[in-house]
């Protein structure tokens, strides 16, 4: 009888242990789906109020955040989408919350931030502003 009931205890434990990660799998995904929808919209307020909402930290969230996983640019990060949604005060926010290191490491595809956006946005004015805002920060490092 014992038996019995630790197994049943130690089964209940187990689904409960797995149903709390999937409900805490599915409220990153949502809020990082949020987040990404309002690195979009050019609104800095929203954006780092939506930051602080998550406590979380841009620096230790920035290449853990993918954006738009099938779209556009196939699972870009916080700046990729502010840029290729004409979002340039966000982007530039991004910009001044990332660390020297951070802006010249290369992602996923082997490019920098500057190649990124050169290369898919070569003589665009917001780009070029973006790029501006990132060899300034690379310069004072």
């Amino acid at each position: 009888m014992l038996k019995l009931m630790l197994k049943t205890i130690s089964g209940t434990v187990l689904v409960c242990l797995l149903l709390t990660s999937v409900m805490a799998t599915a409220k990153v995904n949502l809020s990082e789906a949020h987040i990404c929808q309002v690195a979009t919209t050019d609104d800095v307020r929203m954006f780092k109020a939506k930051i602080k909402s998550l406590r979380v930290s841009l620096r230790r969230a920035y290449f853990g955040v993918t954006c738009d996983p099938s779209g556009q640019f196939a699972g870009g990060n916080l700046l990729h989408t502010a840029i290729a949604h004409d979002s340039v005060d966000v982007a530039l926010y991004i910009v001044t919350q990332l660390s020297s290191v951070q802006l010249a490491k290369m992602d996923d595809q082997g490019e920098t931030l500057k190649q990124w956006i050169t290369d898919r946005y070569k003589d665009y004015a917001p780009a070029e502003t973006v790029l501006a805002a990132i060899d300034k920060r690379l310069a004072s490092k």
